[in-house]
């Protein structure tokens, strides 16, 4: 039997691996093979198992995309102002690195190398997704040879809430509720597109009531955020796709939101997408499915290769590829002002690309001298809070009707700190929870003020003498 060229989509969590493979059929793209394996050995032997069946189904890997793990995403909204191709890419570099440490410790490390990509070009703010780049690495690594010629990574979460929002019949904003064996991911949508995501596991053992209670309170810390982020965007229904969506829905009340199902059958109907025989999908293929819809719609989705393994062609018209188009015709440019040179007027150009050159010293020494101090600075501030510890303890502490705005730690050990709250009892046991993290010398209340039936507190406290500046 003849092998066939073949398009794989293939999502790794952990040791599982789900994945889809698309085929030519009688003139049409059909769905030929689908599945799952999870090797509790490795996620290594996962894949090789994948390739035993690959050979034995007479599947030749064409083109291999790979949904990037939803559990290792870091999301962050993003105001740029309305940019499209290098200028936004450039805005995003720069907000990136402001917040290089925030978001590397959110990930598990310090200043991160991260693959990253945005929605909403052109728009006001934007959706930044992220992975760390060694995140990426281990998910190539493990790659058979079959497999490892990859033509994208993209993040899936946006795919999946597309399809879940087409399947539900949800006209624009929503929120949704993707369950999965081990995780569960929440995302938010605007009229648009996905504009918030979160990821947290679970484990096998929890009971279906733990499992309620942890949607409920992510979500609405999921929810919370939006509402900072985004104060003019109205979440009115909720999306339950995956694992036991049903049960979990018909259990799950968020304040006056309206909770909906999109079941296997509605996910495969809107993604349409027709499967040969004997083919079928499990309640957790939802991403896969809206990935290979979106595949064959041709419509973007964020790509979190490393640059240099990124291919433009196949990559919609962001910021990758507008970048390179760009560079080549700064070449041409350059090539034609060479030639000019030469024909004459050396004398003229040189003397003004030395001007101009004499212009830009002091500010690149500047603009090094900044880089310099704000190395140093960071360095300082690692070494006196450990931020992921801090933040993690007060994730798992905190009530689910707190969120936290801002929090400032200066040079002499001095600490101030912002808030939301329900009530003036909620900001008191803020205040208690921050002294049982062990940090801190002192935590007093410095003000309290109502706002949108909520209190939005400030309280002001100082270091233990040890994380102090020396």
């Amino acid at each position: 039997m003849a092998r066939r060229q073949t398009t794989w989509l293939i999502e790794p969590a952990g040791s599982r691996i789900s994945w889809l493979c698309l085929a030519e059929v009688d003139g049409r793209t059909r769905i030929v093979d689908a599945g799952e394996l999870d090797n509790q050995e490795s996620f290594a032997d996962s894949f090789q198992e994948l390739t035993d069946r690959a050979a034995h189904l007479h599947l030749r890997p064409g083109d291999v995309y790979l949904l990037a793990p939803s559990e290792r995403l870091a999301c962050r909204t993003l105001r740029v102002g309305k940019l499209v191709g290098e200028k936004l890419r450039q805005a995003v570099q720069f907000e990136v690195s402001e917040l290089g440490m925030e978001v590397g410790e959110a990930l598990g490390t310090g200043d991160a190398a991260l693959c990253w990509d945005v929605l909403g070009e052109g728009e006001e703010d934007v959706c930044w997704l992220a992975i760390r780049r060694t995140d990426v690495d281990d998910v190539l690594g493990a790659l058979p040879p079959l497999f490892s010629d990859v033509t994208g990574m993209v993040a899936g979460i946006e795919a999946g809430l597309e399809l879940a929002r087409l399947a539900a019949g949800v006209p624009g904003s929503m929120a949704l509720v993707m369950s999965r064996k081990g995780s569960l991911s929440f995302a938010i949508r605007n009229n648009t597109r996905l504009v918030a995501t979160r990821t947290v596991n679970i484990h096998a053992e929890d009971t279906p009531e733990n499992r309620i209670g942890i949607i409920r309170r992510e979500l609405q810390r999921l929810l919370l955020y939006t509402e900072e982020e985004h104060p003019d965007l109205d979440i009115g229904i909720c999306v339950v796709a995956g694992d036991g969506a049903s049960e979990i829905a018909a259990n799950l009340q968020i304040g006056r939101m309206e909770i909906r199902v999109a079941g296997k059958a509605e996910i495969q109907a809107a993604a349409g997408i027709p499967f040969a025989d004997t083919v079928e999908t499990g309640d957790s293929h939802t991403e896969l499915l809206g990935a290979a819809w979106f595949l064959q719609s041709k419509r973007y989705l964020p790509e979190l290769l490393p640059y240099e393994r990124r291919i433009p062609e196949l990559v919609p018209a962001g910021v990758v590829f507008r970048q390179q188009r760009k560079w080549f015709a700064a070449a041409v440019f350059f090539l034609i002002l060479s030639a000019g040179i030469a024909a004459g007027g050396n004398w003229m150009w040189a003397d003004i690309v030395d001007t101009r050159v004499q212009k830009a010293e002091p500010l690149l020494t500047d603009m090094h001298i900044l880089k310099v101090q704000e190395s140093g600075f960071r360095e300082i501030l690692r070494c006196r809070v450990e931020y992921a510890d801090f933040f993690t303890k007060l994730t798992d502490q905190l009530p689910e009707n707190i969120t936290l705005q801002d929090a400032t730690f200066d040079l002499d050990g001095r600490v101030n700190i912002k808030g939301k709250a329900k009530n003036n009892g909620d900001a008191e046991r803020v205040q208690k929870i921050l002294m049982e993290t062990g940090i801190f010398d002192e935590i007093k209340p410095r003000r309290t003020t109502s706002e949108n039936n909520s209190i939005v507190f400030e309280m002001e406290g100082t270091l233990k003498a040890g994380r102090k500046r020396k």
